[in-house]
């Protein structure tokens, strides 16, 4: 329920929130796993990667989040599908994966500026440091008026 509604109302910051179930110990102490081997491995990972994965086959066919739900989603939900499969995939590691992705974001929402902020992040962790700046300048020329870009 927590994914699903986080999908529909279109929540940005939902792939950094389900990061937190990531946890290894480390020392002693249990942490949020940040090595690309360890996300891959936790079970958490697997279960939210399956889940979202279900979620975006079914959009993809009959525009619900499930096959046996009453009412079809905006086309938002896709979006942000999209978008939280390509933050899983920077938390993997995978980072090819997640520009992918985020290309079909940009194809079907151009003036979603958070899109622009995690493709530029991945082309950067990529080591493309170049297209990572063209990216966040495209995002950024988009709305003017947010200083965080």
């Amino acid at each position: 329920i927590f994914i699903r509604k986080g999908l529909v109302k279109g929540v940005p910051s939902l792939c950094l929130e389900l990061s937190t179930f990531l946890l290894v110990e480390k020392d002693g102490k249990y942490v949020i796993a940040t090595d690309p081997v360890d996300v891959k491995e936790h079970v958490a990972y697997k279960l939210i990667l399956e889940l979202v994965h279900g979620y975006l086959s079914s959009l993809e066919s009959n525009n619900k989040l499930l096959p046996e739900d009453e009412f079809e989603e905006p086309p938002s939900t896709q979006l942000w599908t999209w978008y939280l499969l390509a933050g899983l995939h920077e938390l993997a590691g995978e980072y090819s994966e997640g520009i992918a992705l985020l290309d079909k974001c940009i194809d079907h929402t151009p003036t979603a500026v958070d899109v622009y902020e995690l493709k530029a992040r991945l082309l950067k962790s990529a080591g493309d440091i170049k297209t990572a700046v063209e990216v966040i300048d495209a995002g950024r020329d988009l709305d003017r008026q947010d200083r965080y870009i």
